[in-house]
């Protein structure tokens, strides 16, 4: 009797225990999506200036194919993306973004900065021909890379960029010439390569000033002392 009880209770539980029963009486899955949520534009132009910035060239890669714009100003001065590669010191983004379709070599930033001016300012030999390859403009009206250059007092950024051709003596906006800013700026070596270039150390700017005068305004009597030393050489004073 105890054993057929317990055969009874085996064949009415026995459906209970397929997998065919299991699963048509299973309790409904909980429905997860796991999948992040899709970039938003803002988030793919932030993702394109964060890698300029460390250099990340498989992520400014990854961005770019997803149409960002290689032109995208980067902050509130209104560089672009190029022109933060360039400050940040990005070669391998800066390389990326120079065979970029569509990429604007010469596009200014909100005070009139092109991306080789800020080469030129940091010292940046191999950005500088990298971007002239690409066809940077090396001269041009106003503000020049050769003023940016002695302005920084790059000696071999200055020697680089008068083999290319700058022009020696391209007034500034103001009139100003680079070694008169080199002057200005106290940098020592940037006049003496302007100065052997053939730069004139008499001209003035629309203030009336020569780079003589700028070294004096700030008190560098070695400068003021070898320019005055040279034109006298020269028979000029």
């Amino acid at each position: 009797m105890r054993r057929a009880n317990l055969l009874l209770i085996l064949t009415l539980c026995l459906p209970l225990l397929t997998p065919g029963w299991q699963a048509a009486h299973a309790a409904p899955a909980v429905q997860r999506n796991d999948d992040p949520a899709p970039e938003t534009r803002e988030e793919q132009e932030t993702a394109l200036i964060r890698a300029a910035k460390v250099d990340n060239v498989s992520e400014a890669r990854r961005v770019l194919a997803l149409g960002i714009d290689p032109n995208l100003i980067a902050n509130e001065r209104g560089e672009t993306v190029l022109m933060l590669a360039v400050r940040e010191e990005a070669p391998r983004v800066l390389a990326l973004l120079l065979d970029s379709p569509g990429i604007e070599i010469e596009r200014q930033a909100k005070n009139g900065d092109t991306a080789i001016m800020l080469a030129a300012f940091k010292g940046q030999v191999e950005f500088m021909r990298a971007l002239l390859a690409k066809g940077a403009k090396l001269n041009r009206s106003g503000w020049t890379p050769l003023h940016y250059a002695a302005f920084g007092g790059h000696a071999e950024a200055l020697q680089f960029l008068l083999k290319q051709q700058a022009e020696l003596e391209a007034p500034a906006p103001n009139g100003s010439t680079a070694i008169m800013l080199a002057a200005y700026a106290g940098q020592i070596q940037a006049v003496k390569v302007l100065l052997d270039a053939g730069a004139d150390p008499l001209r003035r700017n629309q203030q009336g000033m020569n780079a003589i005068d700028m070294a004096r305004q700030i008190e560098r009597q070695d400068i003021v002392d070898g320019l005055i030393w040279q034109m006298k050489k020269q028979g000029r004073m």
